[in-house]
């Protein structure tokens, strides 16, 4: 699993499963700020095989994404004060009828999925 600079902690949800929300590549031309414009969902469940649990990922799938306006190709880009293009700052939580809903920030916007 590639991943630049995103967090990738597993969260265990009400029924067992686990979710997981990451980025999948290893562009990392601009000191890993950039290649940001999908973000991945994968599911896991816990199984016990020769006594050790183990999870188990699902096959993962894009969940957030990005086609707008690419921000990071500025000719006036700075690491110091970079914005992610993309679903940067992703988030999710489980709903009480056990859907997530996501949210996502580029430093300029916050978007809400559900």
């Amino acid at each position: 699993m590639r991943n630049p600079r995103g967090a990738i902690t597993p969260h265990r949800m009400r029924d067992g499963h686990f979710a997981l929300l990451y980025y999948n590549n290893g562009y990392t031309d601009k000191v890993g700020y950039v290649g940001r414009l999908a973000v991945w969902l994968t599911l896991g469940r816990v199984e016990n095989h020769d006594g050790e649990d183990l999870i188990r990922w699902s096959q993962p799938e894009v969940v957030l994404w990005w086609d707008g306006l690419l921000l990071d190709n500025r000719e006036d880009w700075n690491e110091d004060w970079a914005i992610v293009d993309g679903a940067g700052y992703h988030d999710f939580q489980e709903l009480e009828n056990g859907n997530l809903a996501f949210v996502e920030s580029n430093k300029l916007t916050v978007r809400y999925h559900e």
